[in-house]
């Protein structure tokens, strides 16, 4: 999804991210902050990220921090990296801070793109099926019935006729019914996002992969504003501020309130619902030796192993399994326009 949105001024947050990049590796060089800015802003392609980092540039030789800056310039959609910003700049790690967030938006688009490729050969091959039975149902089918039109058809092709003939009929109607149900869903949504959300949750395959990934991006981004010297609360609640899945939105809210009252990490996700074991036993065992970011760490990981291993378990049922059904479709229209050639052979032999 960042991937599609566009910044304000017209670049995007893949370019940004580069550039975001390019200033950390000036500053691990030992570029003033200035001067890194002003290099980036000369080298950038883009026009308005030229002179989004031009604005940058004068705003810090003006005396106003980067955070601050990136707070009047930046859309929400990239508030979580104004954030760890601002507090890398309170404890001096801002080069490790730009390089971690970097890497976790890297990260974020490599996942993206795995989820992406495990779903988009089983639809090109679902959109191949439906075009060529398409083209069977619009040139062949009345190709046949015109051939035999004094002939008795088949009963298998009688069916497949009177299908498509009551298709055709209602097609206006079944459009609009359609329409309609889209168009009400939609409103649903935007009305109810929440249990919308909740509900695509428990759809087959895009819900898991929906639900794996959530939960690996929540980890990813609040390691690295525990890492970056945020406390628990202010990391939990920046998280909940700009989700945009209303379901960890809400689950992350109930989490940071839990640890303003007192309650432990594992107490905190127990009462958000948030009871898979894993997460359970790696925040027990942090809460024991007191590294917490490198337990969410871990957890990060490992939601990022089973979102690789299901993506591969996809491939190796959902593509066969597609391809024995569209397999048995087409299969099954050909015997029926075919049925009658065969009986036509027949009587003639």
């Amino acid at each position: 999804m960042m991937n599609l949105i566009r910044i304000r001024r017209g670049f995007s947050t893949a370019q940004w991210y580069r550039s975001l990049a390019h200033l950390e590796q000036l500053i691990s060089g030992g570029l003033p902050l200035s001067l890194a800015l002003c290099v980036v802003a000369q080298q950038a392609d883009h026009p308005a990220l030229k002179q989004h980092f031009q604005t940058l540039h004068q705003q810090v030789q003006a005396g106003v921090s980067l955070s601050q800056a990136l707070a009047r310039l930046l859309p929400q959609s990239l508030h979580p990296a104004q954030a760890g910003i601002s507090v890398a700049e309170q404890t001096g790690q801002l080069a490790a801070v730009m390089r971690s967030l970097v890497d976790s938006w890297q990260r974020q688009q490599r996942i993206r793109a795995m989820v992406k490729d495990a779903i988009r050969y089983p639809l090109a091959l679902l959109c191949m099926g439906i075009i060529i039975i398409a083209i069977f149902l619009i040139w062949v089918l009345p190709t046949i019935q015109q051939l035999f039109n004094d002939q008795p058809l088949p009963l298998l092709t009688q069916y497949l006729v009177s299908s498509v003939a009551w298709f055709t009929t209602y097609a206006a109607r079944i459009v609009v019914v359609i329409a309609v149900i889209l168009s009400l869903a939609i409103i649903g949504y935007w009305k109810q996002k929440l249990g919308c959300q909740a509900l695509m949750q428990r759809l087959p395959i895009w819900g898991k992969l929906q639900q794996l990934r959530v939960y690996q991006s929540t980890f990813e981004y609040l390691a690295l504003g525990l890492r970056s010297g945020m406390s628990a609360v202010h990391a939990t609640r920046m998280l909940a501020s700009h989700s945009d899945w209303l379901p960890m939105q809400s689950k992350l809210g109930k989490i940071a309130q839990a640890l303003n009252d007192g309650s432990s990490w594992s107490a905190a996700f127990v009462e958000a619902q948030l009871t898979d074991p894993t997460i359970q036993a790696y925040l027990q065992t942090a809460e024991q030796v007191g590294r917490m970011d490198s337990a969410v760490a871990r957890l990060s990981e490992d939601f990022q192993q089973r979102i690789e291993a299901y993506c591969e378990h996809l491939r190796t049922w959902l593509n066969p399994l597609l391809m024995a059904i569209l397999t048995g479709i087409i299969g099954f229209m050909l015997l029926a326009m075919y049925l009658p050639i065969f009986s036509l052979t027949q009587q003639l032999a």
